[in-house]
């Protein structure tokens, strides 16, 4: 077999070039990849390359035994099929000249599969191989032994990033990175993702005809998956599976031999995870492998991984064959072996899940080992009916977590003790504490006396964090984190950030290592909304909360990732995508539901849609429940209608100080309000800039209350307030629009950002706000465009400059 041609991980554009040159040079080639790899797409562009000199023909599934079919596809001819030697001479006859390309051949019949080699150094051949396949050792020894082989791999990073930008246009960075991570560089795989990620907003209810295209998608690339997986033995059949049931990377020792032939075909490779282990090229097609398997092949590879596995993974793939008893034998043993807070739960909530008789004392242990690990809603199912005290603790704990107070006082209505007084004072921070000041030496009853502290006195952050840490040292770790949470919330309703960032980063990284996912997330969360709102590394912020929100999150978790990753989004001038996230959320616990709703009110007034939000949200001293006066305010005044009522004195702070700014309506008053936000908040300290300039009457004043504002809002990436203000500097004369060089042929750079938009979908007065240009200079942008690139439509503008770009 002459040397292949590896191009590994491989560049499709490069592997159309070596087969085209292949060819040029009379060779046989045959181009070897795994299912999905792309094998037929690059055909194509060889075939595109040759024109008319090209015959194109390949195999089919449901006619493999047909004689000379795949040639007879490819010359449009009859073709003697009973003489194999005839075969070839008559398909000499007809190409001379041309290239002979052959798909699939996988699934060629044996006439073709026989002829083929009779090609070889007499007319250019050039075939596509599927690995695995069920080709006879013989017949793929006698194809490759004549053929320059070029192996085809995953693709490489920009070529898949491409291909999801054409399917997705408006995908954020994060997202493409993403998918292309996800489908490991498989073309099948990369596609069915990302038309998947594009139509999965939940709040659509009719199908459109991309979702229609997506569903038509997904069908084929799970065709294509399970032809493959039809074609590989038993073993390495059983070998994928178990990896789509495992969801992490596997030990040769668990996977057999199977491993190395799999890895061979392209389906798997070395894992990071350690020396000998292995993982699946894309975990999207080992996870389809799982789920196409019968559920009796399924329940067995789930027996036999309970058995190779420890601890709370043995329990959960024992639970999932349908062996209960072992399943809660294996489960109780790992919650008495296991250090980790989120193993000691599961292990403990399956274990209730399975028991045969009611247990209270297993479901207490299970709801109060839930609660530790921040999983409220399933501590709640746990003690679901089970009567007694602590069960009623349990209840209490889990509704406030979730925010709902007045359900958290109910469930404790008649229960006596120290447990259910610190409740009380956690779920109504607002009642009287004076009963409790004899008791301040336990612990976990003076932690809860500090938090309903919060904001009345002075010091009483330092006391949330000494009552804190003196809660964690015995051992009540509930309490503790309970109680910096409540700090990182006051301490953003105070208006200090930066102080709610550092502690919600402490405890998120405590959590971590006590390995309460749950709390961590949670905390993890709240740190992102600090950023989002001081308006500190916007990409960033999208960046790992899309990361973030794509797993399970807990409610609180999936609610402040939501408004912190919109809210960055419609800064930067994602508005589309932000409006989208938002519209999509559900189920947001009460306390936290005010941060969402501002951050929809401020999406829909930086989209230039001012009336799209009836009412403020009623949210008492929060600051989310502040800053959204302030945009009501601006909201009212692009409206042309009467501001909003806003009660005096309720906020303090910078909120106050811009609410009372608006009131008076007089720059000083707004030249304040921009020192107040100060080291804040960019967005609103930006924001009171512009403000200041509106109501200035002093031409030269205004202006550098705006080029201040610009020199703020284009340091942070406040796209959308970057087009304002240029909007309102031209106002005074003051242009912003360099002239420049050419960036792609003879289309402008401007051109470019406006062509670049319409391919994200974006509509004529969104590309203008973004860009701080009026709906008029936008269609002078895409006309001039379009008429440059030959295009007839916008659309087709933009699709080839993408073109070019690439």
């Amino acid at each position: 077999m002459p040397e292949t041609a590896h191009l590994h991980p491989a560049s499709h554009a490069r592997a159309v070039e070596r087969v085209c040159d292949l060819a040029d040079q009379g060779a046989f080639v045959t181009l070897v990849g795994a299912a999905g790899a792309g094998r037929s797409w690059v055909l194509q562009q060889v075939a595109h390359r040759f024109g008319s000199r090209a015959f194109v023909g390949g195999g089919l599934a449901a006619l493999s035994s047909h004689p000379a079919l795949a040639l007879m596809r490819a010359l449009r001819v009859s073709l003697p099929g009973d003489d194999v030697a005839l075969c070839a001479e008559a398909v000499l006859s007809r190409t001379r000249g041309g290239v002979v390309i052959i798909d699939d051949a996988q699934f060629c019949d044996p006439v073709t599969l026989a002829a083929l080699p009779l090609l070889a150094g007499r007319v250019p051949v050039v075939v596509a191989l599927r690995q695995p396949h069920r080709l006879s050792d013989t017949v793929e020894a006698a194809l490759l032994e004549c053929s320059q082989v070029v192996t085809l791999g995953p693709l490489e990073y920009q070529e898949a990033a491409s291909i999801v930008t054409a399917i997705h246009p408006t995908a954020h960075r994060v997202d493409i990175d993403r998918i292309v991570k996800a489908s490991g560089g498989n073309a099948v795989a990369l596609k069915a993702l990302a038309w998947r990620h594009r139509t999965g907003a939940a709040h659509r209810v009719a199908a459109s005809d991309a979702e229609l295209t997506a569903h038509r998608d997904s069908d084929a690339a799970l065709e294509a998956i399970a032809e493959a997986i039809a074609d590989v033995d038993r073993a390495c059949r059983t070998a994928l599976v178990a990896l789509g049931l495992l969801g992490r990377p596997a030990h040769a020792s668990l996977l057999g031999d199977a491993a190395g032939r799999l890895a061979e075909a392209g389906w798997l490779r070395a894992s990071r995870h350690g020396q000998g282990f292995w993982e699946p090229v894309s975990w999207w097609m080992a996870e389809c492998a799982a789920g196409l398997a019968e559920k009796t092949e399924r329940d067995d590879i789930h027996r036999r991984l309970g058995m190779a596995t420890k601890g709370v993974e043995s329990a959960r793939h024992l639970a999932a064959a349908g062996l209960d008893v072992p399943a809660r034998a294996a489960a109780l043993t790992a919650a008495e072996e296991t250090t980790s807070i989120t193993d000691k739960a599961e292990a403990l909530l399956i274990a209730h899940r399975l028991s045969d008789q009611p247990d209270p004392d297993l479901a207490v242990q299970a709801g109060r080992a839930a609660l530790e690990a921040g999983r409220g809603q399933q501590a709640l199912d746990a003690v679901d009916g089970v009567a007694g005290d602590q069960a009623a603790c349990i209840r209490s704990w889990a509704h406030l977590s979730a925010g709902r107070r007045s359900q958290a006082l109910e469930a404790i209505d008649q229960v006596k003790g120290a447990e259910a007084a610190r409740l009380r004072l956690l779920a109504n921070p607002e009642a009287s504490v004076a009963d409790h000041l004899e008791d301040e030496t336990d612990p976990a009853l003076q932690c809860a006396i500090a938090v309903a502290r919060a904001r009345t006195r002075p010091g009483w952050e330092g006391d949330i964090s000494r009552a804190a840490a003196m809660a964690e040292s015995n051992a009540d770790l509930l309490t503790a984190r309970w109680a910096l949470w409540a700090l990182t919330c006051a301490l953003i309703d105070e208006e200090r950030l930066e102080e709610a960032h550092t502690t919600a980063t402490a405890a998120a990284a405590e959590a971590k290592a006590a390995g309460a996912y749950s709390w961590h997330t949670r905390f993890i969360s709240a740190a992102l909304w600090c950023r989002a709102l001081q308006s500190h590394s916007l990409d960033e912020v999208i960046a790992e909360g899309g990361d973030l929100a794509d797993r399970a999150l807990p409610a609180h978790a999936h609610g402040l990732t939501t408004a912190a990753v919109a809210l960055a989004e419609a800064d930067t001038g994602a508005l589309r995508s932000a409006r989208d996230r938002l519209e999509a959320v559900g189920g947001i616990p009460t306390d936290i539901a005010a941060s969402v709703a501002w951050v929809a009110c401020e999406a829909a007034w930086l989209d230039g849609q001012p009336a799209a939000f009836a009412h403020i949200p009623s949210t008492g001293r929060s600051l989310p429940g502040g800053l959204a006066h302030i945009t009501a305010h601006w909201a009212a005044s692009d409206a042309g209608i009467f501001p909003p009522q806003t009660p005096d004195g309720r906020w303090g702070g910078a909120v106050e100080t811009t609410l009372e700014a608006w009131r008076k309506e007089n720059p000083q008053s707004f030249c304040h309000a921009a020192a107040a936000w100060d080291g804040l908040a960019v967005r609103e300290q930006a924001r009171s800039l512009i403000a200041e300039a509106m109501f200035e009457s002093d031409r030269d004043r205004a202006i550098a209350c705006l080029q201040q504002a610009e020199a703020l809002a284009t340091q942070a990436g406040l796209a959308v307030l970057c087009g304002r203000i240029r909007r309102l500097l031209r106002q005074h004369n003051v242009r912003r629009d360099s002239r420049s060089q050419r960036s792609v042929g003879d289309i402008t750079r401007r051109e470019a950002e406006v062509l670049h938009l319409v391919a994200a979908g974006e509509p004529t007065r969104r590309i203008g706000q973004t860009l701080g240009i009026t709906p008029e200079t936008v269609e002078t942008h895409i006309r001039s465009g379009m008429r440059k690139l030959g295009a007839r439509t916008r659309t087709e503008a933009a699709v080839l400059l993408a073109r070019r770009t690439q």
